[in-house]
């Protein structure tokens, strides 16, 4: 919000002459082409002219989402090259996505342990695999996996998109007696589901 932004670039003017200050944002490239007037757009615009150092991390090529998936599956990257050229095509090379796409794979079953052999290893169904209706978005893929969720995970999402990047436990605490609800076990189950740090 622009409120937020005034605060960041006041933060920013302000510590020009501290060396010991350390601010690091992220911001999607694709956001901000699709949006030239929004307040994000014009904040980003500004902080070009300020001495930051600007990072651009690039989505993985197929052979770094075969290092990712090869390295996930403990298998060599020669085992998973046909896979990898699928997730890389699905997920654009976004390695989130890649790993969204390996979770959702494992739990319908289209990746799985194969007792065959005297080795226990992950082995997939290409065709299984290329048939599936994997949507192309990734906020597509997490709607619908927080769609499958029980409902009281799903509330305690709620609560904590609503509480910031940190909460104290007397928050949480004063929340769960409110609320009638464990929300500090909720909020555990959530963090264990990938949906929160």
């Amino acid at each position: 919000d622009p409120s937020s932004l005034l605060l960041i670039t006041s933060l920013l003017e302000s510590s020009k002459e501290n060396k010991c200050v350390f601010f690091l944002f992220c911001i999607r490239d694709n956001e901000i082409q699709r949006s030239p007037n929004s307040p994000v757009f014009n904040w980003y615009q500004s902080t070009l002219k300020m001495p930051l150092k600007h990072i651009t991390l690039a989505n993985l090529n197929e052979e770094g989402v075969n290092s990712l998936v090869s390295d996930t599956l403990c298998l060599f990257p020669r085992l998973t090259r046909h896979l990898s050229q699928v997730l890389h095509h699905r997920a654009l090379g976004n390695p989130f996505f890649v790993w969204q796409l390996l979770d959702t794979l494992q739990k319908e079953g289209y990746l799985y342990h194969s007792l065959r052999g005297t080795v226990k290893r992950w082995a997939w169904d290409m065709d299984k695999i290329n048939s599936l209706r994997i949507s192309d978005s990734v906020l597509a893929l997490l709607m619908r996996e927080m769609n499958k969720l029980p409902d009281d995970l799903k509330m305690g999402l709620e609560v904590a998109s609503c509480m910031g990047a940190t909460v104290s436990m007397d928050i949480v605490r004063i929340l769960s007696f409110h609320l009638q609800i464990d929300l500090s076990a909720i909020l555990d189950s959530v963090t264990g589901k990938g949906f929160m740090d």
